[in-house]
């Protein structure tokens, strides 16, 4: 969870990366104040795919930006997943 320390123009991107023939569809979504404001997805299949969003908006002291994703049953961030 990022809190903005002052008001101002943010830039944040979330990728989400597949490997070794991941089939699924999955989505890499970032959240401003809890409100989904930004979202992409990939349809799986193949080697190494991506799915990145992102997000370029004026925040206030305070707002708060996180990134989630969604990927068939399982969520995974960072690190190996396999």
């Amino acid at each position: 969870m990022f809190t903005a320390p002052v008001s101002g123009v943010y830039y944040f991107c979330h990728t989400l990366s597949t490997r070794n023939g991941y089939s699924s569809t999955y989505e890499a979504k970032l959240f401003i104040n809890g409100v989904e404001a930004a979202r992409n997805f990939h349809n799986g299949g193949g080697n190494s795919n991506h799915a990145i969003a992102i997000y370029i908006g004026y925040l206030s002291a305070g707002d708060t930006a996180n990134a989630g994703g969604y990927m068939g049953t399982a969520m995974a961030f960072s690190g190996d997943s396999d």
